[in-house]
This record gives structure tokens, sequence and C-alpha cells, in this order.
């Protein structure tokens, strides 16, 4: 009987939750992969979807519709849930909601003795991913983000963000550029870096307008 199987425990079946999913199911990445979400029933719906194209993946994956419980034995908890931004709300708005909304994840997770890797994809993701590292009390190294640019050139674009929350001095280009500089080891970072928090910020704007939310990046 083996049991070194790969599970993974994802926590969201929205439009971001289900892309990886969908990713996970066509690279045969895990083993067993459990969905849990608020609505069960979706949950459901999502993972018989998932079964139906298992034919065609070349995969042996199981995959079903679970609860928290279920995350004890993953060693990846993937964090896709959230609300979504609305039209014309601040980043802090929306931080302050997917804060409360992660209280009610954390919590249930650590509880059911779950000991892996969290993995968050939920907006604004940097700061969510430091707030998940504080509700589970996890080592840092366990705790990660998918870390996608946009997101973090666009927190550090919104004074609201910056100012109101101390983890949001984050690893940026600009901040990278200057630690170039004063260290030797590491390359130099050409100067149009410093550009691309305000070329970043122009473009999310740009494609939340037609799209709402974004579901790969």
């Amino acid at each position: 009987m083996r049991i070194d199987k790969r599970k993974i425990a994802l926590i969201g079946t929205g439009m971001v939750g289900m892309s990886y999913a969908y990713a996970l199911l066509n690279q045969n990445v895990c083993d067993e992969l459990v969905l849990i979400d608020v609505n069960k029933e979706r949950a459901i719906g999502e993972a018989m979807d998932l079964n139906h194209g298992l034919a065609f993946s070349g995969s042996n994956m199981k995959i079903y519709a679970g609860r928290y419980d279920d995350c004890s034995d993953a060693d990846i908890a993937v964090i896709c849930a959230g609300v979504a931004q609305k039209p014309g709300e601040s980043r802090l708005n929306l931080l302050k909601r997917n804060t409360e909304v992660f209280k009610s994840i954390i919590d249930p997770v650590t509880s059911s003795g779950f000991n892996g890797i969290f993995l968050v994809a939920t907006n604004p993701v940097d700061i969510m991913t430091r707030i998940t590292c504080t509700l589970s009390g996890f080592n840092p190294r366990r705790v990660l983000g998918t870390g996608t640019a946009l997101d973090t050139l666009m927190s550090w674009e919104n004074t609201e963000i910056r100012n109101s929350s101390p983890g949001a001095r984050l690893w940026l280009p600009q901040n990278l550029s200057q630690s170039c500089a004063k260290n030797p080891m590491v390359p130099s970072a050409p100067r149009s870096w410093n550009r691309y928090p305000r070329r970043s910020a122009q473009r999310h704007i740009k494609l939340s307008r037609p799209k709402t939310p974004p579901t790969m990046a």
C-alpha cells in the first residue's frame, strides 16, 4: 500500500481555484485533490467535472469535494477563496473583507492537524500571504504567496495599503535596484525597473474594466 501520496487541498472553487485545479490535473501534479468551498454544491459539481476529464489526462488522481478536516494529511493547502473587488472599491477595503474570509478558513485548516505548506493566491496576494502567516502561526517558510509581480507592484502603488500595513513594504524592483547598487554580488538592475509600478498599475486598471475578476494573474 502506497503511503507517500501527494495530496493538495484546494480552498475556493471560483475561477482562479478551478484554473489551478485544471492545471494540476493536466500536469498530474498530485495523487489526491480535495476541493473545499463555502458553497458545498459547487465544490461537488466542480469535482465531478474534473473527474470526467481524468480519462483524457493520463492521470490517476483522486478528486473529490471535502471539508476542512480533509486538510489533516494534505501536503499543500492552496487558498484561492476570497471576495471579488467591487467596481470602484479600494484595495484597502478589499483587504479588510478578505481578511475576514481568511479568519474563517485558517483556523479550521490548522485545527484539522494540517502540517503542510500554505499557498496563497487571494488578492491582494502579498499582504494576504502575510496575514495567513500571522493567523496560522506557521513558520514563514511554510507560507507562500503566488507572488505575482503585478499584484506586488499594485500593492506598493496603492498608498492606502502601503501606509496601513507594516507588512506591505515588499521586495520590489525599485528596492532591488537600490540593493543591487549596494551589493556587488548582485547583478545591476536595469533603470527601466523604476517605471514598472506605474505601468503595472495602469495595466491592472485596463484589465479589471473588461474582465472582473482576472483569473490568470
